[in-house]
């Protein structure tokens, strides 16, 4: 059991610090759980201010999002703080890392929202624990509990990216 949470602990801590060195592998790998594309021709695409995403989507939100630039054609983006478990301005725990990429080949720009590692590992440790353990009303409990909490992260966040997809929307238009 020991073995088990420390696992989920070094997942969580190693998870913290890619995503706070914004690791381009942790950002362009991982279980899309929002998608948005957004048609974006050569024009459109040329349109698009990773420079500005941050203050043009800080209005709209309540979240505060950092962006930062990948490569020529990935832009990251995460919650504004990343140290904390949950902020005091966060009520709930972030379930996805965000990633924009432009697509030429396809002509569009897509929103994506990967699933986080410890979102993943979590319902393991849960399942693990209802074998291990004696009770499965608790584990029940536990894994209707993290429900919750997924449900709760997901919807908040899927609002935020859903701004940042309409913000690139805006900014990619035809004047």
């Amino acid at each position: 059991m020991t073995i088990i949470l420390t696992a989920l602990f070094v997942v969580f801590v190693l998870e913290k610090y890619l995503l706070h060195r914004w690791s381009t592998s942790l950002f362009t790998r991982g279980i899309p759980i929002f998608t948005a594309r957004i048609p974006a021709n050569a024009t459109s695409r040329a349109l698009l201010y990773p420079d500005r995403l941050e203050h043009d989507v800080a209005p709209l939100t309540t979240i505060t999002l950092a962006f930062h630039a990948l490569a020529k054609d990935r832009i990251a983006f995460r919650e504004g703080s990343v140290i904390g478990f949950a902020n005091v301005q966060q009520r709930y725990y972030p379930v996805m890392r965000g990633l924009i990429e432009v697509d030429a080949r396809r002509n569009e720009i897509r929103v994506q929202g990967l699933c986080n590692w410890t979102v993943l590992v979590l319902p393991l440790v849960f399942l693990v624990l209802a074998v291990v353990g004696s009770s499965t009303t608790t584990a029940l409990v536990a894994v209707l509990g993290f429900l919750a909490v997924f449900a709760i992260g997901y919807f908040i966040q899927r609002k935020a990216y859903r701004s940042v997809a309409e913000v690139i929307r805006a900014q990619t238009a035809a004047p």
